[in-house]
Formats: C-alpha cells, structure tokens, sequence
C-alpha cells in the first residue's frame, strides 16, 4: 500500500523487507525490486523471527545492492484499481463498510475504488480507524 502512495508521487520502490509474505507480494507486483526476509509469520500476532545476526548484513547488502542495482523498478501505478479489503470477523467489517466511499462486498469484504491510489488509501486509513474503533 505504501508503495503505491509512493507510486502516486513518481517515485519507486527499490527495496522492501519484511515477512515472506511481504517479499513474495512485492516480487509480484515489482519485479525488479530488491527484498529481504526478516521473519516469517504465523498467525495475525505470530512470527517466526530471524536472528538478528543473519538480517543485519542481509538487509545492509539487499539495500546496498537495491540502490547500485542497473535496472529500477518503475514506480507502482495503482490509478483506476479497486482495492478490496478482507477483515477478521463481520463486527470489523460492518465498522469500516460505514465509512463513505467503501462498498461491502460480502460478510468481511470491501472494496474502495477512486481514480487516483491517494484517494482509495485516504478512505482505507479512514475504513480502518472507524474498525479499530470498537476494539
């Protein structure tokens, strides 16, 4: 998601790092991009940490070789796509279907659609804090 913000500026995402999941994610949608695994998850509130001795110096030489890299990713265009949401139960989901903007999908879905990422990631920031507010 922040890439796409990122995107919506002109600038490109060169290097990302986080679970395995976040990596696959951002090869998917960057081919180019430079990634490194820190942990992998388990659950919502679980992970399986990496030693900080292994994702010292894999984080340093992923950023370093990110930025000395020949070929940059081009920066990710999110514009005129529709982002759509999945949250952990229909409590969550009726919370952030409330906000103006967002249609519900199902149950636990819902998607927000704008012409512009900016504006679809303005009203998931706003889906979001109107779900968190029952918790």
């Amino acid at each position: 998601m922040n890439g796409a913000v990122a995107g919506s500026f002109g600038v490109p995402v060169v290097f990302v790092s986080g679970d395995s999941a976040t990596v696959a994610e951002a090869y998917d949608l960057l081919p180019d991009v430079h990634a490194v695994a820190t942990k992998d998850g388990l659950g919502r509130h679980r992970a399986r940490l990496f030693t900080p001795k292994a994702t010292r110096p894999a984080l340093r030489k992923g950023a370093a070789d990110a930025l000395k890299a020949p070929v940059k990713p081009a920066p990710l265009d999110w514009n005129g796509r529709t982002l759509r949401v999945s949250w952990a139960d229909t409590r969550i989901c009726d919370l952030a279907a409330a906000c103006p903007g967002v249609r519900r999908v199902d149950a636990l879905t819902i998607e927000i659609a704008a012409p512009d990422y900016l504006s679809v990631f303005k009203t998931f920031l706003t889906a979001a804090l109107l779900a968190e507010s029952d918790q």
